[in-house]
């Protein structure tokens, strides 16, 4: 993905500005925030590990060596889509918008407008698909929201789809291996995952206006806001990893 790209096309263009720097990067449904923390416990401990200067090869759990997820891993992470589930995704996240801009009650309701009449899910495909993620499993959903976030924090712009998909694959392993998740229905599984899309929607279009319109006070809030989500509700510091072709490792 690649952030001038991305910036044009996103639904979010509209949200930049009536939602705050910091509310664009650092708030997000509560419900998904306390969901993140159950099902990614497995990668808090391992970013807890590296930061005590544990080593890759000792430590680094099998979710994330290398190689493709087995087929019933990809069956654990996959959901069929319903469009009820789409649509309250939609309302939850317009209502949330609502409570948490600065916009006034003309602008929120143009917001509300054009979130509920948008395909999220078909424009967050559009933007992923050149590094081979796809809608219909929450591994890929979780991966690219997460590269996003960690492209942000380290002022990156880009990245390479062989790194898109070693992060996905490293993300389905931990999602797979975690049974409070394998337990959620389709629907649950949806849910997760089109909430992710919508914030990494938002997320990209906050960092691609800082982008465009070289913006390095915005840029720099924007990355220590990613660091501090991740830092604060998982437990990860971002700026302590990189990307390698199996996922995410200590820097």
């Amino acid at each position: 993905m690649t952030i001038r790209w991305l910036q044009p096309l996103l639904i979010a263009a509209a949200l930049v500005g009536a939602v705050p720097a910091h509310a664009q990067m650092f708030e997000g449904l509560p419900q998904q925030i306390a969901m993140t923390n159950l099902l990614l416990q497995p990668a808090i401990d391992s970013a807890k590990r590296a930061a005590r200067g544990e080593t890759e090869a000792t430590r680094r759990p099998a979710a994330t060596r290398r190689g493709p997820a087995p087929p019933a891993a990809v069956a654990a992470t996959g959901y069929r889509s319903s469009p009820s589930v789409t649509a309250r995704v939609r309302r939850q996240f317009a209502d949330w918008l609502r409570s948490s801009t600065s916009a006034d009650a003309a602008q929120k309701q143009r917001i509300r407008q054009a979130l509920l009449n948008a395909d999220f899910v078909g424009q967050w495909s559009a933007a992923v698909r050149a590094d081979g993620l796809r809608a219909g499993d929450a591994a890929d959903a979780l991966g690219a929201y997460w590269l996003l976030n960690w492209m942000i924090a380290n002022g990156r712009t880009s990245n390479t789809g062989a790194e898109a998909r070693a992060v996905r694959d490293q993300c389905r392993a931990l999602l797979a291996a975690n049974p409070q998740f394998t337990r959620l229905s389709d629907a649950q599984r949806q849910e997760m995952a089109e909430i992710w899309m919508l914030n990494f929607l938002l997320h990209a279009a906050a960092y691609g206006e800082a982008m465009s319109g070289k913006d390095p006070a915005t840029l720099g809030k924007l990355g220590d806001a990613a660091t501090a989500r991740f830092r604060n509700e998982m437990g990860v510091d971002l700026r302590r990893l990189r990307v390698t072709l199996t996922g995410f490792v200590p820097a």
